[in-house]
């Protein structure tokens, strides 16, 4: 049943309406009136109305004034004017009020009846699509939890496709992942007793156990725990600037690790990834939490917990880094003599600089490397435990040509304009380079070496700047609407951000 209330300095007109509405038409009940706009006004601020039917003509407070103020502060009401022949014109004037239609007196009833039931129609239909619209909410809420480790899982993995269909629905369902900031820990097994002949537990399982562990250990907290695409346990944790980062990793770690010990009385490992502000960017903070990995393994003593270097200025890591950086140019030029010698520096690196127990980890380090910044994901590394073998299946398959520099220099305007054009949406270096068909690494060198910044400094220069425009230039927008339009999830994060870049908070640039 909808509700209507009438609106007449004419006694007549009222009480006719209120005797014809209900029936010429069940769906609708008269239940409020008023002699004029005002009378009106407190009863719209009293009760509930879907229908407000208004003269035109009337003192103290007229039918357009009346249209106006339902206009501004209840939109959802539904106005119907009712005129004369002589105040058509003045009457057109409500139009720009939302007004939905108009009835001429004296009143005809089969255009009442028809003008009620055309209402009623559009109001049924609309009430359908809300319901239809909370079901799904509501149903969605209750995979809140699984939204948000499915999308930290599609960013680490780079799943670009499920990063577009998954992140709107962080506005949707007000699901907040990073406040401020936020890193990925990667939980192993330790390589020693993974290496062990004694371990009686295969290693498929025991990362399955680990997935458990961490589960019950951080249920109720706000770290999330998933897998990545090789069956390791991930943890997200969401830091402010006033946690410390080594009490809040040793303190999951610990948590974790005391369960899995008395599990299995085999020793866990974490490494820790850097420290992000962006939450599509924790895929360089797991591809970090990686390369502690590979940095434990030059460690002069193994610990349980490993935190990424950003620095890199381990003089062995260094070394690595060049040999993989000329083993790649070599396969990217199709160079058999270079890949060769390369190689076998490699071997040579590894034995005299790596621990016995690293080896193995080495091998299918140094393979995952190659075949992620050569674009290749079609290579099977785990399976491969000679160093020499591996990369000669990956020199097989190579066959793309460096790019010239004229190439390069097309390359980062097209990155700049993919920037550009989407820097509202959920964009990544990695998804650019598919779109570009090259290599994420290589792109982000190029882009670093041409433009002088990283392409998230980049990202972020061009997001603050449309974002201090839109503060300067469009006083009426709000925050909210502010955030959304330059691709951040929530205020908090965005205003965090903003004032790290500005030095000032949003209501500071704005008014000042």
């Amino acid at each position: 049943m909808y509700k209507v209330m009438i609106v007449d300095d004419e006694q007549l007109t009222r009480s006719f309406l209120k005797t014809m509405i209900p029936k010429l038409s069940p769906n609708w009940q008269v239940v409020g009136e008023a002699s004029d706009g005002s009378e009106a006004c407190a009863l719209l601020a009293a009760g509930s109305y879907d229908l407000v039917i208004t003269d035109i003509k009337m003192p103290i407070m007229d039918g357009i004034a009346l249209c106006e103020t339902i206009y501004l502060n209840f939109p959802h009401i539904v106005t119907v004017i009712l005129s004369g022949y002589g105040e058509f014109e003045y009457a057109k004037k409500a139009i720009r009020y939302g007004v939905s239609n108009y009835l001429l007196k004296p009143i005809v009833n089969s255009e009442l009846q028809a003008m009620l039931n055309e209402i009623a129609t559009v109001l049924d239909q609309k009430e359908s699509s809300n319901l239809e619209y909370l079901k799904l909410v509501q149903l969605s809420s209750r995979y809140k939890e699984d939204i948000g480790t499915n999308l930290l899982q599609a960013i680490v993995s780079q799943s670009h496709v499920q990063i577009k269909s998954l992140f709107p629905l962080l506005y949707q369902l007000d699901i907040n992942l990073m406040d401020e900031e936020g890193v990925i820990l990667v939980l192993q097994q330790s390589y020693a007793a993974s290496l062990s002949k004694s371990t009686s537990v295969n290693a498929a399982l025991t990362k399955l156990l680990i997935y458990q562990t961490a589960l019950q250990a951080l249920k109720g907290t706000h770290g999330k725990v998933f897998l990545d695409a090789t069956g390791n346990t991930l943890v997200y944790l969401p830091l402010t600037q006033n946690d410390n980062l080594r009490k809040s990793v040793f303190q999951v770690h610990n948590s974790i690790s005391s369960i899995f010990d008395q599990t299995l009385s085999v020793e866990l490992n974490t490494y820790v990834g850097s420290v992000e502000t962006d939450i599509l960017q924790l895929s360089l903070s797991y591809e970090n939490a990686n390369n502690a990995i590979l940095q434990a393994m030059f460690a002069s003593k193994k610990t349980p917990v490993t935190f990424y270097l950003d620095s890199l200025s381990s003089t062995l890591i260094e070394q690595l880094h060049n040999l993989l950086a000329t083993l790649m140019y070599a396969l990217n030029s199709h160079d058999t003599v270079t890949t060769k010698l390369t190689t076998d520096n490699l071997l040579e690196f590894a034995t005299n600089h790596l621990s016995s127990w690293a080896t193995t980890h080495f091998t299918v380090y140094v393979l995952d490397y190659l075949c992620q910044n050569l674009s290749l994901d079609n290579v099977n590394t785990h399976e491969v435990i000679n160093l020499s073998e591996g990369i000669e299946l990956i020199e097989t398959m190579m066959n793309k040509p460096l790019l010239d520099n004229q190439a390069e220099n097309t390359l980062v305007s097209k990155v700049k304009d993919y920037i550009l054009n989407h820097y509202d949406e959920p964009i990544s270096l990695s998804l650019i380079a598919d779109v570009l068909s090259v290599s994420p690494s290589y792109l982000s060198n190029l882009f670093h070496e041409s433009v002088g910044q990283s392409y998230i400094k980049y990202l972020t220069d061009v997001r603050m700047k449309q974002a201090s425009l839109l503060l300067l230039n469009d006083k009426s927008m709000t925050l909210e609407e502010i955030t959304k339009k330059v691709g951040y999830i929530s205020v908090k994060h965005f205003s965090y951000v903003f004032k790290k870049h500005f030095n000032m908070t949003t209501s500071e640039y704005k008014n000042g």
